[in-house]
């Protein structure tokens, strides 16, 4: 297929040398006790990935466990198309991400991970598609994201799911239409709602995503339900979990293969203000107070954001079952584990 490379001032940042930059607010900074000299700096390992914002322009960032180390990945300036999603596969060394409309892009890395190659745009959008949510399949050789069908016209927007194949260089669409019913006086004729998604944790065997939506014809839950969809398409979703009087907000996350315990989702409600765990099959494990989780990639600890009224407190990380919570930052948005 035909590849595009994106301007030169996203160039310039991706092809930057690592900028070790601030810590996120509340982290880090302080001096060595004792002796009058500062220990010595440890090693930089990236664990958690996360958007930020300067007074010129928006951030990814790569941070230490600690929070007291990070650096720039990559950047665009305010003013223009800014950077909307991203994931990472760090075991094959790639970055996906989106800029506004202007398409999804992906790029890869040597021995560091802060100095990223030129970006190649895999999928050019149009019309403000610009998907917060992205994901990588376990072995990588996916990224998985949804974008509506029109310009977006307001709740209950028909939306696709769509697909990159690193191995054969193409992207194709996901399309839920068959399994949709038709409802003439909302003009719906087999069009889903689709939006969160992820790959299952057992993707290697289900070959399925799992995403928060509905067929927008009201007939298989409302539009916060979890499906569970093989992308071959030969079967119809699975209803995981009615969204009835829930409010679900498009970051879900999903524990590690490669880590410990039993596969889960995790889930945040915007009307009750917890995040939900379930079991693959839609059991509900466990409720706390929290927004935009992800889990760590031994799968023993969740990354959530925890807000009390329209005060946003912070970024915590705790134990999977909501204890020993710590403050990790003040500042940030949508953060993500970058899993080895």
């Amino acid at each position: 297929m035909k590849h595009y490379i994106f301007g030169a001032a996203v160039l310039a940042a991706c092809g930057a040398a690592a900028l070790v930059a601030a810590p996120p607010e509340g982290k880090g900074g302080g001096k060595g006790g004792g002796g009058g000299e500062d220990p010595p700096a440890e090693p930089f390992v990236p664990a958690i990935a996360y958007f930020d914002s300067t007074k010129t322009a928006k951030q990814l960032r790569l941070a230490n466990r600690a929070g007291d180390q990070a650096c720039m990945v990559v950047e665009t300036p305010n003013g223009g198309p800014t950077l909307r999603g991203f994931n990472y596969h760090a075991a094959s060394k790639r970055l996906a991400y989106s800029i506004g409309e202007t398409g999804i892009y992906v790029t890869s890395w040597g021995s560091d991970p802060c100095k990223v190659d030129a970006p190649t745009r895999v999928r050019a959008l149009s019309g403000g598609d610009h998907p917060e949510v992205m994901d990588f399949s376990p072995d990588g050789r996916y990224v998985v994201w949804t974008e509506p069908i029109h310009e977006y016209t307001g709740f209950g927007s028909p939306y696709l799911i769509y697909i990159y194949d690193f191995d054969q260089d193409i992207f194709f669409p996901v399309p839920l239409d068959q399994w949709g019913g038709e409802r003439v006086e909302w003009g719906v004729d087999g069009e889903w709602g689709t939006g969160g998604i992820r790959f299952s944790p057992d993707f290697a065997t289900s070959n399925e995503v799992i995403f928060i939506g509905a067929p927008l014809d009201g007939s298989a839950g409302l539009y916060d339900s979890v499906f569970a969809y093989d992308i071959s398409g030969g079967t119809p979703p699975r209803l995981i979990y009615d969204g009835e009087n829930l409010s679900i907000e498009q970051f879900v996350s999903v524990t590690n293969p490669e880590g410990q315990g039993e596969a889960q989702i995790v889930l945040a409600d915007r009307n009750s203000g917890e995040l939900i765990q379930l079991a693959l099959d839609g059991t509900e494990v466990r409720r706390f107070g929290g927004s935009e989780p992800a889990y760590s990639c031994d799968n023993s600890e969740i990354l959530y954001q925890y807000s009390a009224g329209k005060r946003r407190n912070g970024w915590f990380i705790a134990g999977v079952d909501g204890t020993n919570a710590e403050l990790w930052s003040n500042s940030g948005r949508y953060f993500d584990w970058f899993c080895p």
